[in-house]
């Protein structure tokens, strides 16, 4: 059995292991939530968070990752990030914020709102930003995309990864009240919520698991995308690096997640992370955060800016929806070696 300490330490590992794979080398509350969440069951899991966050700031250094666990740490954080954008960029983002009023979440961040308020103020910027080398994952959240005056709202339902079924959101709302109140909940196993992403696994499998998300604006969900072959997706990529992915993502080991290159990534896409082992789905993906750079925002939270050949684990199921039938190489030999082989028949999309 192990000690406390023994615990904290394997604890502060996994999310260290997870900030350098999935978070830009960056640590902060939520992660360390996230994957303690994830852990919740395991002897790790009943780690003592303040313990657990200990340990990882005194071994940030050593780790090469830089930990945002104050108020002041994450507001000078994002001071950075806002100081590598132009100004018409912080102006965007200012009249953005002020154009959501109360729906929108960034309203009420002061952190967020104090750091834009200086910089763009005449206030001359201090030493510490001079050089400064901001973090590439987002430390905001994003408001969701709201309809025009009179548009109906539409969520995409999908049963067991099956083929996405575009709903009136007041069907998708009914369904998820119906199984979170009586009688409709005893007959559910188990509800997730994460933002906007709701995942309900009923008790009768004829029901099944049904995933529960916004539309997004523009997301051609029930149409074929180009036809990509898996060396496509994953790219130029060596077995050593392969052999690290199945060690560190279960999905990958067992076949029902590939790693996909960032340019690669589209919306629709469920991604997979050490602290989220449960795919979320891509929302926006933009090319325009500097050359050369991909952003990725996923629904539920996290994503970031990556090199173009950097990978995220993508499940097998999320690009059956989107291509119309199961990826297969366009070679007999996959560049995914961990993948089974049955994940590649039929033709190729």
């Amino acid at each position: 059995m192990l000690t406390a300490t023994d615990r904290a330490e394997a604890m502060a590992l996994q999310v260290l292991i997870s900030a350098r794979l999935d978070n830009g080398h960056v640590v902060t509350h939520d992660l360390v939530d996230a994957v303690m969440s994830r852990d919740a069951d395991t002897e790790q899991g009943k780690a003592n968070k303040q313990t657990v966050r200990r340990i990882i700031r005194a071994r940030a250094a050593s780790e090469n990752v830089r930990v945002i666990f104050t108020d002041v740490e994450r507001y000078w954080a994002i001071r950075e990030q806002l100081h590598h954008m132009d100004g018409d960029e912080v102006h965007a983002l200012h009249d953005s914020i002020s154009d959501g009023g109360d729906a929108d979440p960034r309203g009420d961040d002061r952190a967020l709102i104090d750091a834009i308020s200086v910089r763009l103020s005449n206030r001359i910027s201090p030493r510490r930003l001079d050089g400064c080398n901001p973090v590439s994952v987002r430390l905001w959240r994003e408001p969701h995309p709201r309809p025009a005056e009179g548009e109906e709202q539409h969520h995409v339902r999908v049963v067991d990864s099956g083929t996405p079924e575009v709903i009136p959101t007041r069907d998708a709302l009914a369904e998820i009240a119906a199984a979170m109140t009586e009688p409709g909940k005893d007959a559910v196993r188990r509800v997730s919520e994460s933002l906007s992403h709701t995942r309900i696994v009923y008790r009768e499998s004829a029901r099944g698991t049904v995933d529960l998300r916004p539309l997004v604006k523009g997301q051609a969900l029930l149409t074929c995308a180009p036809r990509l072959t898996v060396q496509e997706l994953v790219g130029p990529v060596d077995d050593a690096l392969l052999a690290s992915y199945a060690e560190m993502y279960a999905a990958v080991d067992n076949g029902t997640a590939i790693p996909v290159r960032a340019d690669m990534v589209r919306p629709g896409m469920d991604v997979i992370t050490i602290a989220r082992p449960e795919g979320h789905p891509v929302d926006i993906v933009m090319h325009h955060n500097g050359p050369g750079t991909v952003c990725v925002a996923i629904t539920g939270g996290g994503g970031g800016t990556y090199a173009p050949d950097f990978h995220l684990m993508v499940t097998v199921d999320s690009l059956t929806r989107l291509y119309g039938s199961v990826v297969r190489p366009a070679a007999e030999t996959s560049p995914c070696a961990h993948a089974p082989a049955e994940a590649f028949e039929g033709s190729p999309v």
